[in-house]
């Protein structure tokens, strides 16, 4: 489960025909060919070998234990959409966390994905690099004009509107800006009020404003405030 935070993002140009090189470049359809309007992948990509690494936390003799695994392998014990379907069945997690330890990843792969990649597994990745745990979630994707007077040119916008889960993907947001500025458009970032947003800028509820950020220096420094204190929070829970 988690809490959805809600944006909007919304790309202006003089030219309508780099809002299509920037759809292009935004969008890929997934594994499942379901197609991604705004792929965090194609701003900060996850290394192909984290995808399908999963963790189990577990103690052994009063110490805590890492159990990296790939799911792959650990389909035929435990799927977890069955587990869900047969809820009320009882699962055994001794036979389960014994049969993990059996397909577990060795201890010297772990070590050099870290090295490599900083974790170990897609979930810490995807926290440490993008800001929230799971890819975001397109719920509208629009385009409108603005046409000309004889006071401005035409201006085109393309605007997403955009869920992630927990916070918004401050990780990827100086690649996002640095594309946009690099063909030649502009943009605006706006992250509704919520309370995680809250909690990052130890404000009052009544407070609380949407976060608005419109260039790539922008979010840069937005992006080294709020990972740090992301981080700060995350850990409080491992």
């Amino acid at each position: 489960m988690a809490n959805w935070v809600n944006q909007i993002i919304t790309i202006y140009t003089e030219d309508k025909d780099r809002l299509q090189t920037i759809r292009k470049h935004l969008k890929t359809k997934d594994s499942n060919e379901e197609l991604l309007h705004f792929d965090l992948n194609n701003l900060v990509k996850m290394p192909e070998e984290l995808k399908g690494i999963n963790c189990m936390k577990t103690s052994e003799n009063g110490k805590l234990l890492d159990i990296y695994y790939k799911e792959e392998d650990a389909k035929p014990f435990m799927d977890w959409e069955q587990m869900i379907k047969g809820q009320n069945q009882r699962v055994n997690t001794d036979d389960m966390m014994k049969r993990l330890k059996e397909i577990q990843i060795d201890e010297v792969t772990i070590k050099r994905y870290k090295k490599e990649f900083g974790s170990a597994y897609w979930y810490d990745w995807c926290n440490e690099n993008w800001g929230t745990k799971w890819n975001a979630w397109a719920t509208n994707v629009k385009e409108e004009d603005i046409i000309s007077t004889s006071q401005a040119p035409s201006l085109f916008m393309l605007i997403y509107e955009i869920e992630t889960a927990w916070s918004p993907p401050f990780g990827c947001m100086p690649n996002f800006f640095k594309f946009i500025e690099a063909h030649d458009c502009t943009a605006k970032w706006v992250c509704n009020p919520d309370k995680y947003i809250q909690d990052l800028t130890d404000a009052e509820e009544e407070d609380v404003s949407a976060l608005i950020v419109r260039s790539y220096g922008e979010a840069t420094a937005v992006k080294q405030e709020f990972l740090a204190k992301h981080k700060a929070m995350m850990d409080t829970f491992n």
